[in-house]
């Protein structure tokens, strides 16, 4: 089947998987005009792993709160608070867009979402790092490569930094982890 008699059927979907990297935008910039002429609908994902020993129903006590939050609660809040800039930029570029976040392993979740979301192509970011972070981001990209039931489309970040950022929420997570 062609492409042309798959959007004939239905707007075809791109699923956009991005962290707290500081490349985050960029990458979305870069990838809209590629979406738009698809007329694609955009998925954007944020994956949730927490890598440590507290699981998602623990409760924290987050800051000068009186009250309690669940951690699953807690990062999910606050994935919401850093990717909704990213939304509102892929709207700003005429792209319709909506947020999905899962909890999970990334590679798994990411490959999971563009699954259930019937995605006709998934858009992951690359930065180029040196040593071992460059290691570790080419098997990311090379697991989702292998992974994908669609097309994949590897946008290489040309910006500086990159590295995912820790926001306060996953800070306080790790510092309640390690006691």
């Amino acid at each position: 089947m062609s492409w042309g008699n798959l959007t004939a059927m239905r707007t075809p979907v791109a699923v956009v998987a991005v962290d707290f990297a500081t490349h985050a935008a960029e990458i979305c910039r870069r990838a809209a005009p590629l979406l738009q002429g698809l007329g694609a609908n955009v998925v954007l994902l944020y994956q949730i792993e927490v890598q440590n020993a507290l699981a998602a129903d623990v409760t924290l006590y987050p800051g000068e709160r009186a009250e309690g939050v669940a951690v699953g609660d807690y990062l999910q809040r606050d994935a919401e608070r850093h990717m909704a800039p990213l939304v509102a930029l892929l709207r700003e570029e005429g792209l319709q867009a909506r947020l999905r976040i899962s909890h999970g392993p990334v590679i798994e979740g990411i490959l999971a979402c563009a699954r259930a979301e019937r995605a006709d192509v998934l858009v992951v970011g690359s930065d180029v790092r040196a040593g071992l972070g460059r290691l570790v981001q080419a098997n990311f990209t090379e697991s989702v490569l292998r992974g994908a039931e669609c097309p994949v489309l590897v946008i290489r970040a040309l910006g500086e930094g990159g590295a995912p950022g820790v926001s306060e929420a996953r800070a306080q997570v790790r510092s309640e982890d390690d006691g």
